[in-house]
């Protein structure tokens, strides 16, 4: 693939992004695979297909509930 140098620019934008994002992983070669992975989802818009839904977050119950009734026992002191 040809590109001038905004697409260079642009690449390298791209990367110092997820550098950024994924600074917390400790290991320098597990980095730069989440790095790599990331930079060839965007490159290539035909693999996202590969990509994993994102998992679905569980909902936490009314915890207000909880707390009014246990404020209400140390009333009863």
């Amino acid at each position: 693939m040809l590109m001038g140098k905004q697409g260079a620019e642009s690449i390298h934008a791209h990367i110092m992004k997820q550098e950024r994002i994924h600074q917390g992983i400790p290991d320098s070669v597990d980095r730069l695979k989440y790095i790599m992975k990331e930079h060839i989802l965007e490159s290539d818009p035909s693999l996202t297909c590969l990509r994993p839904a994102p998992k679905k977050r569980k909902l936490q119950s009314d915890s207000s509930e909880d707390t009014t009734s246990g404020s209400d026992s140390d009333s009863d002191l």
